[in-house]
């Protein structure tokens, strides 16, 4: 293949002070006690963005935060919020400069309705089809926005980045119209249901404070026998090269995934005591500190390349043990939102039904070699596959794919996380981890992870139980625990040590509950619980549907599809 094309941009700009940085994390943060707030002593070019986003023609000056800002407009911030405006105003004031290192953060509370990029508010009677949606339309099948696509072309163009993070106090805020601006440029994207939930604090010091890229390129190349079948995430193809990828954006936590191929029937054979070999090259450039100049920063351009063997399956045995879920679910998930994006939710379900069921019935035919009563659709001969049937029913039962109990801004929110962290994370959200503590002095909780059903909970013995749902924290107190343990955990516990080394080393900053047995916290607990049958679930014979009917109803109905597929090949 050809080399990794070389960038040829303007010579970086001469050093200039560093940005202005951001305060210790305070109530929201990793650190208990009060909260600190983000400050910054000078900012340049006030005057010309405020002139920008009110329309007024740009101009040359400095300033400092000290000076009056004009005021806005009659009829302006009352009346409603100009998310479009704000962005094309900012673009606006800042693409004369070549040497321009925008990123642009928004804290939004209400539905953009006002000029470019307003988004209507949703008929809350409308129902998913699963027709057939083209690629204007957005995650459920609603029209999305094209302007907030215009924007993410000039975005790209000046290696722009948007952040946005979205407090739905007041209801729908429109995150499905304007999510593929942020994934386009590679930004963050925080959603909280209301002011109480929000972490904004903590996952504003995340953001500043973990390395940071632009104009990057991905490169993917591999030995003869196999090829890239296709990448995701929050990247965009060459035009003109093979296997080359742009990233407008990204950080140290964004991750992508790729999906390899056969180039031929037979796989790689050629030459079977050679390893297939992969390579990748990721060139970035990136911003860093200058240390003989006090406050000074410089630009630099990076290339990263790292090589990696892996090891031929000769026999289905070594494939299926050598399988990791997390990694397979991530790759799934990317599958299934693209699906949701372009054929709506019905047809995403049977995707994902279909999936598991050729999955399942080919493990019988190829490994067990059984079929009928014997059976085995919980893959209990590989602990490595054993989740795969419990992060599908994840998938079903939770805000991914429910859209009655979720909302459309919580079903953006989780599509986003799927498709751009780690797979260890995803892995959470699809299934949440339920554990328990022995006391409030444990630190550390049991080895073995719990099922989510009632039957797992033991209402007898006064454990601590924790619920990790990645951005969710329950610790839940069962009936033998309510007057015996502090309620909450104190600061000094070992339970609350745990939580805290939990949050700081996550990407986002998970909101704490403290639920007890009998109350209403108790009942947020319970309706997290999702192997047991759901209060409301419907007498149905569907398969998408019986996961509401519990875990139990769900893999019968999985056998029957599996049986009768293997019956008709």
């Amino acid at each position: 293949p050809p080399p990794l094309p070389v960038s040829r941009s303007p010579p970086p700009p001469p050093r200039r002070p560093a940005p202005p940085s951001a305060a210790p994390r305070g109530e929201g943060g990793g650190k208990d006690g009060g909260g600190e707030q983000f400050e910054t002593e000078r900012i340049e070019n006030v005057q010309k963005v405020t002139r920008a986003w009110y329309g007024s023609p740009s101009m040359r000056w400095k300033t400092t935060l000290a000076m009056p800002l004009p005021p806005p407009p009659p009829g302006g911030p009352n009346k409603g919020l100009a998310f479009g405006p704000c962005i094309d105003g900012l673009l606006e004031a800042f693409e004369e400069d070549p040497y321009c290192s925008l990123r642009i953060v928004s804290i939004l509370g209400h539905l953009p309705s006002v000029g470019v990029g307003s988004i209507p508010p949703i008929d809350t009677d409308a129902k998913d089809s699963g027709k057939k949606h083209g690629k204007n339309h957005g995650l459920d099948g609603i029209e999305a926005n094209p302007e907030y696509g215009d924007f993410a072309d000039r975005l790209v163009g000046l290696s722009a980045c948007v952040d946005v993070y979205v407090v739905s106090e007041e209801g729908y805020t429109g995150c499905d119209s304007f999510l593929p601006l942020i994934e386009r440029v590679g930004g963050t994207f925080m959603h909280y249901p209301s002011v109480g939930a929000s972490t904004l604090p903590s996952d504003l010091f995340k953001a500043f404070s973990r390395p940071f890229a632009t104009k990057a390129m991905l490169r993917v190349r591999c030995s003869s026998g196999f090829r890239v079948a296709r990448a995701y995430g929050h990247l965009s193809p060459d035009d003109q090269y093979e296997n080359l990828y742009h990233v407008a954006c990204c950080h140290s936590d964004s991750s992508f995934a790729v999906d390899f191929e056969f180039d031929n029937p037979s796989g790689v054979v050629a030459n079977l005591d050679v390893h297939p070999t992969m390579q990748v090259a990721f060139s970035y450039t990136c911003i860093v500190k200058v240390d003989e100049g006090e406050g000074m920063y410089q630009v630099q351009r990076r290339l990263r390349i790292e090589t990696v063997r892996t090891d031929i399956g000769r026999q289905a045995l070594e494939l299926y043990s050598s399988v990791d879920a997390e990694v397979v679910m991530s790759l799934l998930c990317h599958k299934i939102v693209g699906a949701i994006k372009q054929e709506g939710m019905a047809e995403a379900r049977m995707l994902l039904q279909d999936w598991l069921v050729i999955l399942t019935a080919r493990y019988n035919q190829h490994v067990m070699r059984r079929t009928g009563a014997g059976m085995d659709i919980s893959f209990a001969k590989y602990s490595s596959l054993q989740m795969l049937p419990r992060m599908v029913y994840g998938m079903l039962r939770g805000k991914m794919m429910d859209s009655l109990r979720a909302s459309r801004d919580e079903r953006a929110f989780v599509r986003h996380v799927c498709t751009s962290m780690r797979p260890e994370f995803v892995s959470l959200l699809l299934y949440p981890k339920l554990c328990f503590f022995e006391d409030l002095d444990t630190d550390m909780p049991n080895d073995n992870p719990l099922i989510l059903s009632h039957s797992a909970i033991d209402q007898d013995t006064p454990h601590l139980y924790l619920l990790d749902s990645l951005t969710e924290l329950l610790v839940f107190y069962p009936r033998a625990a309510k007057g015996s343990i502090a309620f909450p955990p104190p600061v000094d516990s070992g339970i609350r040590a745990f939580i805290q080394a939990t949050k700081d080393n996550r990407p986002l900053c998970p909101h704490v509950y403290n639920c007890s047995e009998g109350d209403a916290t108790g009942l947020d607990f319970s309706a997290r619980l999702w192997e047991d049958r759901h209060l409301n679930a419907p007498s149905s014979s569907d398969w998408a549907v019986s996961s509401e009917l519990g875990y139990d109803a769900f893999m019968q109905a999985l056998k029957e599809e599996v049986k009768g597929f293997m019956d008709a090949s």
